[in-house]
């Protein structure tokens, strides 16, 4: 873009011409009675303006971004002409009614955008944001199709709470239970939660009852061990299925270290670009990525640096896209690719016009070992050479000790590994030092034929960045729970001794491999406690109290060729060096 025109959208750009005043604790009411409470900032001048609408279970005040940074967003927004409503979901702070995950957001969602449309400081023109749950609610709105609702902005938001919910990963519980501890009455609980000690919860038995062990009683976590299978109950909160309804715009915004929300952040652009009501399709909706863990902007992850360029001012990218929809300026955003990803090592911007970008080939990455792939210490390799026949690779898993997922708390991030790699029920599979640098940007799948002495277990596969000191720096996960191998709604055990062929989704990510770095996959049969462990007894996933160990076995010979995917892009699209997230 020259640089004339540039200058002119940040022209065009609202100014902070207002001051800000406030009215707390406001009703808004819904259409059964229930009033919800809203706290609303206005700029000081009499008029109509367009709205900003948050919805959250946080608190109006306690939202989780820091308060200083939601202080500083609303000021930033009514400075430059608009009215920003923060409001308690039903149940929550200061607003009437029961709690329940997502049931009421829809209904809640319409009434409380007509309401923000009709006001008497209101232009008509709302629009929403937010952040994982505040995030999800804007999708509920979008579905509920008020007129008033022009365009919504969530970040880190979910497509199928069943899926990618960051509660459930296709059957598997996530382990969630810390969320919940949230919602344990009007107000948060996250003092409490930060003094117990979740791996002890997380492996009492029987599963549906670790609310009780909390001293809790969360009806959702209890509802949700009900369904185990994919049925009415998750369909009626899946936003996927109804993204034929959204007419409006979308800026769906995520981290590649966002956990299993990045997944719906992309399901969900992918879903309104192609069903959705605009007219022509998909023009109206983009994708913003960046190298961010869930609903932060950091320049740094663990042990990696990801530099000054990661660092981007997501107010001003979201006052371009509120500006244009919500007040008609010429704010060029809409003229801009509809793609935007950090590719990480590279640590640069790309654009795409779609996802996985247009250029992307998908490369089989096949596993090879003479039969003891096990641990650091292993003979497990990776190359795109097609199997052999190979001795096939085995593995004890005991729900006893499960696999640990090294990550940490948000305080302390361990990315790198190695402590985990040490262990031979973790197989491993590395490529030789690469010869020049590979771009992985796209969803990753891995395909591997095993079989299991039980009749239900867990398969994992994990994409590890090794560096050529040997630290090993997780990228993303994916897992598969064998009874789901065919149907999520008609589940079938497997047949112990028997091969079957398990596909896993490992996520998305964008990654620049290094020259002299090496591919990794990690296989194995938990990730505790990001997923609660399978006690292979092949019961009630809720209620079962029994656990049982299994003998995995991995094969890769001509006629069972376990591989991973990677999506290659030879040549990404940087962003000019001198426009910073583009």
């Amino acid at each position: 873009m020259p640089r004339r025109n540039k200058m002119k959208w940040r022209e065009n750009l609202s100014k902070p011409i207002y001051g800000v005043k406030a009215k707390y604790n406001v009703w808004i009411p819904m259409r059964d009675g229930v009033r919800l409470s809203a706290d609303i900032y206005l700029p000081d001048k009499e008029g109509k303006y367009p709205v900003l609408l948050m919805r959250t279970y946080y608190g109006k005040c306690d939202h989780d971004l820091s308060n200083k940074e939601m202080k500083e967003f609303i000021q930033y927004f009514v400075e430059r002409g608009y009215v920003v409503v923060i409001q308690d979901c039903r149940g929550r702070y200061d607003s009437e009614g029961e709690f329940y995950i997502e049931i009421y957001d829809f209904d809640d969602g319409y009434d409380t955008v007509e309401w923000c449309g009709t006001q008497e400081w209101s232009n008509g023109n709302v629009g929403m944001f937010g952040c994982s749950y505040p995030g999800c609610v804007c999708w509920s709105a979008a579905i509920s199709g008020n007129k008033h609702l022009k365009c919504i902005a969530p970040r880190d938001a979910t497509s199928d709470s069943y899926f990618n919910g960051g509660f459930m990963r296709g059957g598997v519980v996530e382990g969630w239970l810390p969320w919940c501890l949230h919602t344990a009455g009007r107000t948060s609980r996250n003092k409490l939660g930060k003094e117990i000690d979740w791996r002890k919860i997380t492996v009492q038995l029987p599963l549906i009852n670790l609310d009780d062990h909390l001293g809790f009683n969360f009806p959702w976590w209890k509802d949700y061990f009900k369904h185990p299978c994919y049925d009415e109950y998750w369909e009626r909160f899946s936003y996927e299925n109804k993204h034929d309804q959204v007419a409006a715009a979308s800026l769906n915004i995520g981290g590649w270290y966002s956990s299993s929300d990045i997944d719906g952040t992309i399901r969900n652009f992918l879903g309104v670009r192609k069903k959705g009501k605009n007219l022509p399709p998909g023009t109206h909706h983009k994708l913003l990525i960046g190298s961010w863990p869930h609903c932060k902007i950091v320049t740094s992850f663990g042990e990696v640096n990801f530099g000054e360029e990661a660092n981007i001012d997501l107010k001003e990218v979201m006052l371009r896209w509120f500006d244009y929809w919500l007040k008609g300026k010429g704010t060029g955003i809409m003229d801009e690719p509809l793609v935007k990803y950090f590719l990480m090592s590279a640590n640069k911007w790309c654009t795409a016009q779609e996802w996985p970008p247009e250029g992307v080939s998908f490369t089989r990455y096949y596993i090879h070992s003479g039969g003891r792939a096990n641990s650091l210490y292993g003979d497990g390799l990776l190359s795109t050479e097609p199997s052999e026949d190979e001795t096939f690779d085995q593995y004890t898993y005991d729900p006893e000790n499960p696999v640990p997922f090294p990550i940490g708390e948000i305080e302390n991030i361990i990315l790198d590994q190695r402590s985990v790699e040490r262990r031979d029920d973790v197989l491993m599979y590395t490529t030789s030092p690469l010869k020049k640098n590979v771009n992985v940007v796209g969803p990753i799948r891995a395909k591997i034929f095993a079989s299991s002495s039980a009749v239900d277990t867990d398969f994992v596969a994990k994409l590890v960045d090794v560096y050529p000191n040997d630290m090993a720096i997780y990228l993303t996960i994916g897992i598969v729970r064998t009874r789901y191998r065919s149907s999520f709604r008609k589940p079938t055990l497997i047949e112990p001794g028997v091969i079957y062929e398990y596909n896993i989704d490992v996520s998305n990510t964008a990654n620049q491999f290094k020259k002299g770095h090496r591919i990794r996959l990690e296989i194995s049969s938990s990730a505790f406690p990001r997923f609660l462990k399978n006690q292979n007894t092949g019961k009630d996933i809720g209620t079962d109290t029994e656990s049982i160990v299994a003998r995995q076995k991995i094969y890769h010979t001509r006629d069972y060729s376990s591989y991973l995917e990677l999506p290659i892009l030879e040549e990404p699209v940087y962003c000019p060096q001198k426009k910073k997230g583009c």
